[in-house]
Formats: structure tokens, C-alpha cells, sequence
């Protein structure tokens, strides 16, 4: 048994795996949720092949992150903290993240299928939202 929860210990460890992870965040929080961004932002850019690969430096994460409040708001709701490209072209780096809102940072970009007449295929297109006009509405 863990030593802190009923669970199984993890390999030559006397903490389950939920445990270890939560004692390396109550040791350090900036740590933990540094890697974890950069890790998520690493592997989207190798994914898409959009080039936004993680260069902030720790020491100016740790800023954002005192300065907004940020590992305290982060979550995956409408209204939590998000990190967000000010200019989405320079990528993650240090002087060009924000913290905004889930719901506003998914406002920057809809996500779409459309058919592909070229390569005859669906396609998960990203563009950005159009507002409104008068004329768009057909009642």
C-alpha cells in the first residue's frame, strides 16, 4: 500500500504514481507546471507541424505566474487561466505569452471540418471567427 492513499505503490517506490505527482507539485509548484506546458506545447508543435515550440525561460514563467496568478487559475474552464501567443507567429517565447481566459483564447480560432477537393479527403481547418453582419443573416 501507498503511504498516503490505499492504492499500489508504483516500482521501487513506496508512493503510487498519483501520489509522486502530487508531492512534486506541493514541492514545487512553478516546476511542475513549467514542465507540464512545455511538454503540452512541444508535442502540439511536433503534431500540427505549426512551429510554436516552448522557449519561455523559467525565470520569466515564474513572473507570469506571480504577477496574474496564474497556477492558481488555471483550469479547463470557460472563465479559467490560459496561456496564450500574443503574436501567434513568434510562438511561445519569452515576452510574447499572456494569460486570458479559456472561452477568449478559443475565440481567437474555430475549429472546422471541410472537404478537401484536391486530395479528396476531410480536414480539420483552424480559422479564425468572423464577426457578424447585417447582410449574413438569411431571416
Amino acid at each position: 500500500m501507498c503511504k498516503r492513499c490505499p492504492r499500489k505503490p508504483a516500482p521501487k517506490s513506496s508512493l503510487c504514481y498519483r501520489c509522486q505527482r502530487l508531492v512534486k507539485i506541493e514541492r514545487n509548484p512553478y516546476s511542475y507546471w513549467y514542465g507540464v506546458n512545455r511538454r503540452n506545447a512541444n508535442r502540439r508543435a511536433r503534431e500540427a507541424g505549426n512551429g510554436k515550440f516552448w522557449y519561455v525561460s523559467f525565470e520569466h514563467y515564474v513572473w507570469i505566474c506571480d504577477t496574474t496568478g496564474y497556477l492558481a487559475l488555471k483550469g479547463r474552464g470557460k472563465y479559467d487561466a490560459s496561456l496564450d501567443c500574443i503574436k501567434d507567429e513568434l510562438g511561445y517565447i519569452d515576452g510574447n505569452i499572456r494569460v486570458i481566459t479559456v472561452g477568449d483564447n478559443a475565440k481567437k480560432g474555430k475549429k472546422y471540418v471541410a472537404w478537401n477537393w484536391i486530395t479528396k479527403e476531410w480536414e480539420i481547418v483552424t480559422g479564425p471567427i468572423l464577426p457578424k453582419t447585417a447582410g449574413d443573416d438569411p431571416f
